[in-house]
């Protein structure tokens, strides 16, 4: 699949969590993954196109700088 990044599974989830929390709030983007597991892709039946529809791409990066300006997790 050339289309889709590979990457690493240990580095599938990224949390960034500060000393101690100055909000409630936590920024989440669960769909927002372009770069998969190898062992996924290899598993997967499904087309790079197919796995693409299901991303909402590049909405971590949106949340990224206002999460850590605030240093919520």
């Amino acid at each position: 699949m050339a289309d889709v990044e590979e990457m690493d599974a240990r580095r599938v989830i990224e949390v960034h969590e500060p000393a101690t929390p100055p909000t409630p709030l936590v920024f989440a983007s669960p769909h927002s993954g372009r770069v998969y597991p190898r062992e996924f892709i290899a598993a997967t039946p499904l087309s790079a196109n197919r796995l693409r529809r299901s991303e909402d791409a590049y909405v971590d990066l949106l949340v990224e700088e206002p999460a850590r300006r605030l240093e919520a997790p």
